[in-house]
């Protein structure tokens, strides 16, 4: 693959979905490197039995070099660097199902979805943009995968929110007394999580279609604050639970610059065939 994309149309798609990579990565080497560990920590202590101090070594050996993948994708994007990122995230996930520490986390490897998809995602669309017309079946995989990815997560949050996920509840509680000075009750806050869920059901149905640009923004709207959400209920702290989470806000605006330029490309590469026509 080659080291950037052709035209500067085609740039915001690359730094969106290179800086959802990176921040996936940086996410789990800040949760690594400021002790509390990922789930491959435990995996690695609890299940693989290794001492304490030599879990937390390979796993920061393991985060430096995806930490340096992801930063050699953004700026030069080769797939066998994106491939790393995207397996450890996807370790990640497989561990955190396997312990099953938390509420829910055996459905983690759903919830976990555009962590190790878009890195996967973006060797195909950056592929199929690199070589236009030609690429237009890379192009659109990668873009599928986007959707599925996001679709997943949204529909997975969804039923967690009609369940009255323990930590979403707290997640409500929390931000809007830090946030307002606003005290809301439980069941209140139950309650908002069912219209929550319902309307995260709307979006993962419409994210698997041909989503409007509208359902886009939203979806990144909505990211956006429910990472941020981890922030505001429990403190700068947490900004490695909002870092991880970049790919639930940045895929979809990279989804609708990819649709907003697919057609300039289509009439490219009509007149290039009309041309080709003439020529002959």
């Amino acid at each position: 693959m080659r080291s950037s994309l052709k035209t500067d149309t085609n740039a915001p798609v690359r730094w969106l979905l290179g800086s959802a990579v990176v921040g996936t990565a940086l996410g789990l080497a800040a949760a690594t490197f400021r002790g509390d560990g990922t789930a491959i920590n435990a995996y690695l202590f609890l299940t693989a039995e290794l001492s304490h101090g030599g879990a937390g070594r390979a796993e920061r050996i393991a985060v430096a070099v995806v930490v340096a993948l992801a930063l050699l994708a953004w700026f030069r994007p080769v797939w066998p660097a994106l491939l790393g990122v995207g397996g450890y995230a996807l370790a990640e996930a497989l561990a955190r199902a396997y312990e099953r520490g938390q509420p829910y986390s055996e459905w983690a490897l759903a919830a976990h979805a555009p962590r190790y998809l878009t890195p996967l995602a973006a060797i195909l669309v950056w592929e199929g943009l690199r070589r236009g017309a030609a690429g237009r079946v890379w192009q659109l995989t990668g873009e599928g995968l986007l959707r599925l990815g996001l679709a997943i997560v949204f529909f997975v949050h969804g039923l967690e929110a009609v369940k009255a996920h323990p930590g979403f509840v707290d997640l409500i509680l929390s931000s809007t007394i830090n946030l307002a000075d606003w005290r809301i009750s439980e069941a209140a806050a139950t309650r908002l999580l069912v219209v929550i869920g319902a309307i995260d059901f709307v979006v993962a149905a419409a994210l698997l279609v041909r989503p409007h640009p509208a359902v886009l923004f939203w979806a990144a709207f909505w990211g956006l604050v429910t990472a941020l959400s981890r922030v505001t209920a429990y403190g700068w702290a947490y900004y490695p639970d909002l870092l991880v989470r970049a790919p639930h806000f940045l895929a979809p605006p990279a989804l609708w610059w990819l649709a907003r330029i697919r057609p300039k490309a289509d009439m490219r590469a009509e007149r290039a065939g009309v041309s080709a026509v003439n020529t002959a």
